[in-house]
């Protein structure tokens, strides 16, 4: 629809879910699991199948040792979101270290119904930061 040129390197049909990962260069904690698909929701062009991922407890424990390892490895600071997509394998899509707080029609409204809120935690977290780099 916009003409836009893109290159697909592989297509995996899997299903989407996402981690929020909060790092203050100190300590990382996870938000847990969120089962949410973009494509699903917001009915994108070409993603019809689009779904959220399905997994076993065991893989719901790797995806979320997966994206601590990422924001830890990367040195990615604050609230990071780790997006990955799952057929028979686990794979991390990308890492988006600049999150938004607004809840509508976003994936966001999914942590507010698990309890999380994400704006206070994105200010708890800068504020560690701020203080552990002042220490």
């Amino acid at each position: 629809e916009t003409k836009t040129t893109l290159l697909v390197e592989k297509f995996i049909d899997g299903g989407d879910c996402t981690v929020a990962v909060a790092n203050d260069g100190k300590n990382i904690f996870d938000l847990g699991i969120i089962f949410f698909s973009k494509a699903k929701e917001w009915n994108l062009k070409g993603f019809q199948g689009a779904r959220e991922a399905v997994l076993s407890p065991e893989e719901e424990k790797e995806i979320i040792k997966i994206a601590r390892r990422v924001v830890f490895e990367s040195g990615l600071l604050g609230l990071v979101r780790v997006d990955f997509i799952v057929d028979n394998n686990i794979y991390v899509l990308e890492a988006n270290s600049v999150m938004t707080t607004g809840y509508h029609k976003l994936l966001y409204s999914y942590y507010k119904k698990a309890g999380y809120d994400i704006a206070g935690i994105m200010v708890d977290n800068a504020l560690r930061i701020f203080e552990n780099q002042c220490s």
